[in-house]
């Protein structure tokens, strides 16, 4: 498995911790805190996106 994968994978943990927090035990959910929380998923986003564009463009280079 590639260390960028493997990265990517270890976001979902504290994601389900955040919301069994919010959705479970009721911990408060600021504007604050969703625009930093979009950010974050929005830049794993564009990691992912290259990644995988990276991928394609060697893959066919081969």
């Amino acid at each position: 498995m590639k260390f960028s994968a493997l990265g990517l994978m270890q976001y979902l943990n504290p994601t389900i911790q955040f919301f069994v927090a919010v959705l479970i035990f009721g911990e408060i959910f600021t504007e604050a805190h969703m625009i930093t929380y979009a950010l974050v998923w929005f830049g794993l986003g564009i990691f992912t996106w290259d990644n995988l564009r990276t991928a394609r463009q060697n893959r066919a280079k081969s």
